[in-house]
């Protein structure tokens, strides 16, 4: 009987293994933990992101921790693919979007990075690749989990920084260097699947640190035999942290995504009052959209703003204005240029800067302007200026 009683103790306490013993965890938050763990393949740099990571996926896959088997004996749930069952993928179903070689020097120990996209039909495995680079020299790839169809995968060097990378796919171990100009290879079960040929990677090591080489979004995958023939890229216009521009796990934004030109017409000086307005101008052109007829779609935008005497507008500090179509523009203006007017109503007496900018990604992407246009950049002493009086 007393060899009965302890069998049934044993078997009830295998029962109970994540049930809540006291330490305030729950049969859910152990059976999600369990399930990151095996989906991240254990414990790696960045353990909780890759856990987040695992989960959230795991989440988009419909199967979570209350789907368990049934008292009847009913099936198990259908669970998420063992990232080292899943296969390779092979040329021409990975794209290199956006990449960065020279991370910016503001921050300590910033992490250079590249961006995957997948264009294969179902998930493909990234663990284990390797990014060989011109020299021969190879980094290998840690990923936490299978790249899904059309899903990026952001992959950093070694290390952790406070450089305002999300948290990454996978990290790269090894020597390979991203500033080569002599080509980047990836290989998966040692398969070439992707070549960045030199062409795309020539000025790599002489660009600005901090500024990602991304794919034109509004340009079609150029892909031969998974080699990148290195068209349609350009400089990142977005940022994402201390000195860094690109939008890393994120889709690109159109090379030309900042308006082609503006310049703040008038006022070059004015005397006004708080709480009462005065008129500003604006010109902006950006070939087929302010020459076109019709209405500007509702991403294209300009304004006019007063910030703090030589100040730069794109550090903030502006109260800004939204300009509309110019009712009497200037006689003679040229084509594609446009005219536009804002009413500007000060808030603080003191001098004031005055500046414009104007934007068609609905203000993803500003281009600031003075009095003598965007041509060559902003500059603060080409800022108008306000003597803002009180009422």
């Amino acid at each position: 009987m007393d060899r009965i009683a302890a069998v049934a103790g044993l078997c009830a306490l295998a029962l109970c293994v994540g049930c809540d013993g006291g330490d305030g965890g729950s049969t859910k938050e152990s059976a999600t933990a369990r399930l990151v763990v095996r989906a991240s393949g254990g414990a790696a740099p960045g353990v909780e992101a890759r856990a987040a990571t695992a989960r959230a996926r795991l989440e988009a896959r419909k199967w979570t921790p209350e789907a368990a088997p049934t008292p009847d004996g009913g099936p198990l749930p259908e669970e998420p693919p063992n990232p080292a069952t899943v296969p390779w993928p092979v040329a021409g179903e990975l794209a290199v979007t956006e990449l960065l070689a020279r991370p910016a020097e503001t921050t300590a120990g910033a992490r250079a990075w590249l961006e995957l996209v997948s264009r294969a039909a179902a998930p493909r495995r990234l663990d284990g690749c390797e990014l060989v680079d011109g020299a021969g020299a190879g980094s290998v790839i840690a990923a936490a989990a299978p790249l899904e169809p059309d899903e990026y995968a952001l992959l950093t060097t070694d290390g952790e920084s406070d450089d305002g990378l999300p948290a990454p796919d996978g990290v790269l171990h090894g020597d390979a260097r991203l500033e080569t100009a002599s080509g980047l290879t990836l290989r998966c079960g040692g398969a070439e699947v992707l070549t960045l040929p030199p062409a795309a990677t020539a000025d790599m090591g002489g660009r600005e640190p901090g500024v990602a080489m991304q794919r034109d979004a509004a340009s079609p995958w150029v892909l031969v035999d998974g080699v990148d023939s290195g068209a349609a890229w350009c400089d990142a216009l977005e940022s994402y942290g201390p000195g860094g521009r690109g939008t890393p796990g994120e889709p690109n934004l159109p090379c030309d995504a900042d308006v082609d030109w503006c310049r703040l017409v008038h006022p070059a000086f004015v005397t006004a009052t708080a709480g009462a307005a005065f008129e500003a101008h604006v010109q902006v052109s950006e070939p087929g959209l302010t020459d076109a007829a019709g209405a500007l779609p509702a991403e294209f935008v300009c304004q006019v703003g007063l910030g703090p005497d030589g100040a730069d507008p794109s550090n903030g500090g502006f109260e800004w204005t939204t300009a509309s179509e110019d009712p009497a523009p200037p006689p003679g203006l040229a084509s594609p240029r446009l005219s536009l007017r804002a009413l500007v109503v000060p808030s603080t007496p003191g001098v004031a800067d005055i500046a414009a900018r104007c934007t068609k990604t609905g203000g993803v992407v500003w281009l600031s302007c003075d009095l003598d246009g965007s041509q060559n950049g902003y500059q603060t002493a080409k800022a108008g200026h306000a003597l803002v009086q009180a009422p």
